[in-house]
């Protein structure tokens, strides 16, 4: 590549990693010098690993120009796994592997589900560049049965390839792409045998109700820590908090994460709370820094 263009990504990307200037200032002029969908192939540093993507997928552009997807998210959750002993997580709706590969460096095994076979093929690339033996890749989406169901896949000039979802019309810019295979969580659990299980991260598009129903007997033996994208369809299909809690283990308290940080969350409100949402234990190790 021409070194001009080079020092051009150089410079864009030193300016986006400036965190002391508000972030709308570096968002709209990244956005504005090369656009997100923009395609451009890279390998960078990401935390203790490395990343290779292409600009052209909007997670990608966010680690080239910000060094990472969902920092909040990663630091919240650095914060968790550094508190735990040997560490076993369960990442649901693994997508591309970003949050997997992350989490690499702090848990002693990884198991990442995934039931779009090319975002498998995307995590098995992480595995290899970074020589990675704590993470396994289960080509399958967890829910209530076991089944093969129609998935909508981003359109190709959608640049945000994680909208994909079992439900049809859940975000825009979907089409048809094909029946993909779900299995019932608690069984396929039961196949794998983990020793323990201390965080679950679930990210699946809508089919958030569907998992929850499936890992129902797991959650109740493990208690793991949960991590769940709580959205407005996702409030609509369990309707109400006490249908939520219902597919909870007992007991467990539930925050809204805000902020990057275990003292960043707040008390979570079934009408109002979306994004992110933490549910754990309340004798957990997180109680007594909240």
């Amino acid at each position: 590549m021409h070194s001009t263009m080079i020092n051009k990504y150089n410079i864009l990307r030193f300016w986006g990693h400036r965190e002391m200037i508000p972030f709308g200032i570096r968002d709209r002029l990244l956005r504005r010098l090369h656009p997100v969908g923009t395609p451009f192939e890279f390998e960078v540093p990401f935390y203790s690993k490395r990343y290779h993507g292409n600009t052209k997928s909007y997670l990608d552009w966010c680690v080239f120009f910000y060094g990472a997807y969902e920092k909040y998210l990663l630091n919240l959750l650095e914060q968790i796994l550094t508190r735990i002993e040997h560490p076993v997580v369960f990442d649901i709706g693994a997508n591309v592997g970003h949050h997997s590969l992350f989490i690499s460096s702090y848990a002693d095994m990884i198991h990442a589900f995934e039931p779009h076979p090319e975002f498998c093929q995307s995590i098995e690339a992480k595995i290899k560049l970074n020589k990675l033996t704590n993470l396994m890749i289960h080509n399958v989406g967890l829910g209530a049965e076991d089944a093969s169901i129609p998935y909508f896949a981003p359109t190709e000039d959608q640049p945000n390839k994680g909208t994909g979802s079992f439900i049809e019309g859940y975000n825009s810019g979907l089409r048809p792409y094909n029946h993909l295979r779900v299995v019932n969580g608690d069984n396929y659990i039961d196949q794998i045998n983990p020793a323990k299980i201390d965080l679950v991260k679930i990210d699946v598009e809508g089919f958030e109700f569907e998992v929850l129903t499936g890992l129902k007997a797991s959650l109740s033996k493990f208690r793991p820590i949960l991590i769940i994208e709580f959205s407005e369809q996702t409030a609509q299909k369990f309707e109400s908090l006490k249908k939520l809690k219902e597919h909870l283990p007992v007991d467990y308290q539930i925050f809204e994460v805000v902020g990057g940080g275990i003292k960043k969350l707040k008390p979570f409100n079934y009408e109002t709370s979306r994004g992110d949402i933490i549910c754990f234990d309340p004798n957990a190790i997180l109680i007594s820094d909240l």
